[in-house]
């Protein structure tokens, strides 16, 4: 039910707030109409893949009700075969997962989207790599074929991903909108690893995460001539408890690790584009973030034929805590040329959130939040009367606080701060038609880090 998809290149730190310092992807479902529409698509391929795919969208009140549901269900054989348990090959899929929408016109003006979806995933998870090499003093019986390895650890995955939306849309006046947008969303995800990807017991992983999240978004927009502009207000409260069991059955032990974050996170935005004249227009936005975090962390490591039984040192807890604020804002320059070309060039500001290494024995340990800045120029026009759409485009992103993941043990990563980090690159897009029917196009990118 995908009815198309933004891409949006750079930090969107303005508009989108925290975490969208590359970009942001907005996959956009179709909205039930008054038009009763049916569609379904079956697809089988090797490794016994089977996927089916079905839709259905139309009135169920002429002009004030009306609903979607759509419905996916697919499976796929793993393509890694382990030979200790030849009857679960790695990677396998196994999803189900559906969606529904319910469109309500309350009046002339006003209108209720409530959406809702829920998916659920098995299948055998390949996490680690295979191994290639192996050190001095160890013995494995390593398959030769690529596609082959021996886990002394059945892997399993189930992953359950609910969520509920509900998007009120009024018109105040005939060029302003009001939105308000609500959602919550919950995420149920564990699985069994062997970590080492032998038939040894050397280590076998088991996290489990447990997270929830409620979010409030405000816009105002108004469109006139010569001058367009949004601003709003965002609320974000999230919960997320993560606790791991490391089994190590040839040493002995089992390190445990139980993780509980509270998040929040509020946020004030506003952006307008003016039309200074009939060509050239100039764009101004500025995002205020504030977001707090706190942690309650405990660990440490037992003799597996003991549970209870703690090795003397090992055992930690804590809590500490995080806040910050953030400026992110965004300025542009466009200048319309003729033949439908336009000119740009932009400054935009981005940032990553902070946050606390779960893996961590002591307070005082998280990362600082990640900055960027972006610039970039460009131009993007059609050719040979139209037929061949060009674009332009160069660029330079500056990073501080860099947050780079870093291998602490198997299995294990921290996120530490690199001091800086600069992107420079230029991109070239094109897309002809060559005939009726007929399209071609390609893009080439040049990057320096």
């Amino acid at each position: 039910d995908l009815d198309r998809i933004e891409v949006l290149r750079g930090p969107q730190g303005t508009l989108y707030g925290r975490n969208a310092v590359g970009g942001a992807l907005n996959l956009i479902s179709k909205a039930p109409t008054n038009d009763f529409q049916a569609s379904g698509r079956f697809t089988a391929g090797n490794f016994g893949e089977l996927r089916a795919d079905a839709r259905i969208s139309g009135p169920i009140k002429h002009d004030r009700v009306m609903g979607a549901v759509a419905f996916t269900r697919g499976v796929r054989d793993g393509y890694v075969r382990d030979l200790e348990h030849p009857d679960h090959p790695l990677g396998a899929d196994d999803v189900t997962a559906a969606r529904g929408h319910l469109r309500v016109v309350l009046d002339r003006r006003t209108s209720l989207l409530l959406s809702s979806d829920v998916d659920y995933q098995g299948g055998t998870p390949l996490a680690f790599n295979k191994v290639l090499a192996v050190k001095p003093g160890f013995q494995v019986d390593n398959p030769p074929d690529l596609h082959d390895i021996r886990a002394s650890a059945l892997a399993w995955n189930r992953t359950l991903q609910y969520g509920a939306s509900a998007r009120l849309t009024t018109a105040l006046t005939p060029s302003t909108t009001l939105v308000s947008l609500t959602a919550y969303r919950n995420l149920d995800y564990d699985f069994v690893s062997d970590a080492d990807i032998t038939e040894l017991d050397v280590i076998t992983t088991h996290p489990h995460e447990l997270q929830h999240q409620l979010s409030e978004e405000i816009t105002i927009s108004h469109e006139q001539a010569g001058l367009n502009w949004v601003g709003g207000v965002f609320l974000f409260d999230e919960f997320d408890h993560q606790a791991f069991w490391g089994d190590q059955p040839a040493a002995g032990f089992q390190t445990q690790l139980d993780t509980r974050v509270d998040a929040t996170s509020r946020a004030v935005f506003g952006q307008a584009t003016v039309e200074l004249t009939s060509r050239f227009s100039a764009t101004a936005g500025v995002r205020y973030t504030r977001e707090a975090k706190d942690i309650v962390n405990a660990g440490g490591r037992y003799r597996l034929d003991a549970p209870e039984i703690a090795v003397p040192g090992s055992v930690y807890g804590y809590a500490d805590s995080i806040s910050h604020g953030a400026w992110t804002p965004k300025i542009g320059l466009e200048l319309k040329l003729p033949h439908d070309a336009l000119g740009y060039v932009s400054a935009t500001r981005g940032f990553k959130s902070g946050g606390f290494n779960l893996s961590s024995p002591a307070a005082g340990r998280g990362y600082a939040p990640e900055w960027a800045w972006s610039y970039e120029g460009g131009w993007k026009g059609t050719l040979v009367g139209g037929r061949s759409r060009f674009s332009l485009s160069a660029f330079v992103m500056d990073y501080t606080n860099l947050q780079v993941q870093t291998p602490i043990g198997l299995g294990v990563f921290d996120i530490r701060n690199a001091a800086a980090a600069t992107i420079r690159g230029f991109e070239v897009e094109n897309t002809s038609r060559m005939g009726r029917g007929i399209e071609a196009g390609g893009h080439l990118t040049w990057l320096d880090a």
